[in-house]
């Protein structure tokens, strides 16, 4: 009975630990922040945000650049927005384990003025940048 015991615990500890070894060597999904990165939102007045997209160590930079504007522009439209601007003191932070991304964001209503520079149209990047 005791053998029974230990030979099921043992082969549960083992495929918990493949399956932990596999997630840890996976990039980071969009998701809401875990333990293994994921996006955060807190709003700063009635159309300012501040948006934040951590990614682990297999993470890529430009994917975490994409999550975050795409988070940013779900925000936006989910408060009634049509377009955002990213603030200038965006923070990028590469290191080892992780890369985040993080920055106050504007929302306006109506058209996104042409030629301006970290300016989106919140439409046109949840159409573009879906995640996969």
């Amino acid at each position: 009975m005791q053998t029974q015991f230990w030979s099921t615990f043992a082969g549960a500890a083992v495929i918990g630990l493949m399956t932990a070894f596999t997630l840890a060597g996976c990039a980071t999904p969009y998701q809401s922040k875990g333990l293994a990165g994921g996006y955060g939102d807190s709003r700063i007045d009635v159309d300012t945000f501040r948006i934040t997209f951590t990614g682990n160590g297999y993470t890529d930079t430009t994917t975490v650049e994409n999550y975050f504007l795409f988070r940013a522009a779900e925000v936006a439209k989910a408060n009634g927005f049509d377009w955002f601007m990213v603030g200038d003191d965006r923070l990028s932070r590469r290191g080892h384990l992780e890369t985040e991304i993080s920055g106050v964001v504007k929302m306006f209503k109506g058209s996104k003025p042409e030629g301006r520079l970290n300016a989106y149209d919140a439409g046109a990047i949840l159409r573009n940048l879906k995640p996969m």
